[in-house]
């Protein structure tokens, strides 16, 4: 045989050789990388012995850049316990009952298995050994070992508390003192080992129906912020004081505290600031009107950062000027990194919260379902 009828074979055989070559390979996906929680023949991997931070190495420039965590599920909240000296442990809630744990020296997840295919909507821990989850259908359990046996499992405190709404969020000032806020004016209370429902009425709250609950934050001192459809209520030992006024035309998503002084994001372009003697500022980080903010973190420096919503995602950074001027950051890799990986970070995420340790070290994450870490990395 010739070599010009060699020819075709040849080729054929190399491109042959390219492609099985290449389906052995993780492949990436806008979901932020390949699925380093599951092994080649598609099973998952449950260990939580994943070292694997997606992505090709930085140099130390600061930015964005996916922890793969391998399951393609809606993000609805992050909470993180801060260790010290940058490390931290992040807890994120999402859809089918997910409820995933990141150890951030490690570089290493960890999912808590829930019998429950809702959407876990909110999250708040205490530690790796105290986690509390709220969400649909009036899911509510906390993860613990409340006997002192070495027995961490669900405790299925939705099976007593009478609720069926939808439950938005979950925080604590400490695991004996925890509040759920959620649809129709939901609040609920941990008193001792019991969920107890505050009336509504009792809180203040009036409408037909009455307002859906989105956020709640607890002080370490105990007094409670909630937000929601157009109201935000303060309760401080037996008195609660809600806030139609400044609030009226806006939901409110995400609160933060520091110092006293909450911040609440919401829809319409809304960020408010709520002082102890009751007066509201009103910030407009843009002005386009369709913007919503799904979440607030407030920096250990004093600086306010809220989520964006809409696409392109946009993480707001505001350090108390006068102007009420905020900067942006668009939720993108690296000039370098896009290039060679232009899907690494969706650009069309919409992000639905945000938690850090530092002005440069974040984490956002998305409806889509990555989970994006703002930092230095290697």
């Amino acid at each position: 045989m010739t070599f010009r009828q060699w020819l075709p074979v040849l080729i054929l055989g190399l491109f042959f050789v390219s492609c099985t070559e290449d389906s052995t390979q993780p492949s990436l996906d806008t979901a932020g990388g390949f699925d380093s929680t599951s092994n080649t023949d598609g099973t998952e991997d449950d260990s939580g012995v994943t070292n694997e931070v997606i992505g090709p190495a930085f140099g130390g420039e600061v930015g964005f850049k996916v922890i793969n965590q391998g399951q393609p599920v809606t993000r609805n909240e992050v909470w993180g316990v801060d260790k010290g000296f940058g490390d931290f442990d992040l807890f994120v809630a999402g859809t089918l009952g997910t409820v995933s744990v990141f150890s951030q020296s490690r570089q290493a997840w960890e999912n808590i298995p829930l019998d429950s295919t809702a959407s876990v909507n909110g999250i708040w821990a205490e530690s790796r050994k105290f986690v509390v989850i709220c969400g649909d259908d009036g899911l509510l359990k906390r993860y613990a070992d409340l006997t002192n046996v070495g027995d961490l499992h669900w405790y299925d405190d939705d099976a007593a508390t009478g609720v069926s709404v939808k439950l938005n969020d979950v925080h604590g000032a400490d695991r004996d003192n925890l509040w759920a806020v959620g649809d129709e004016g939901t609040i609920l209370h941990l008193v001792g080992n019991i969920w107890e429902k505050i009336d509504p009425a009792v809180a203040g709250l009036q409408g037909d129906p009455l307002p859906n609950l989105n956020a709640v934050f607890v002080e370490e001192s105990g007094k409670v912020h909630i937000g929601g459809d157009g109201v935000y209520l303060v309760i401080e030992g037996e008195t609660m004081t809600p806030n139609t006024e400044a609030f009226a035309g806006f939901e409110l998503f995400d609160i933060d505290v520091s110092g006293g002084v909450a911040w609440l994001a919401g829809d319409n372009h809304g960020i408010f600031e709520a002082h102890p003697d009751g007066t509201v500022v009103e910030h407009a980080p843009t002005v386009y009107p369709a913007s919503q903010f799904r979440g607030i973190w407030i920096a250990p420096q004093g600086q306010v950062l809220a989520a964006g919503y809409l696409a392109p995602p946009i993480v707001w950074t505001y350090d108390g000027n006068e102007n009420d001027e905020w900067t942006s950051t668009s939720v993108q890799s690296p000039p370098a990194i896009k290039e060679l990986y232009p899907d690494r970070v969706n650009p069309e995420g919409r992000l639905s919260d945000i938690w850090g340790v530092g002005l440069e070290n974040y984490v956002v994450v998305t409806y889509s379902g990555q989970i994006i870490h703002y930092a230095a990395h290697p």
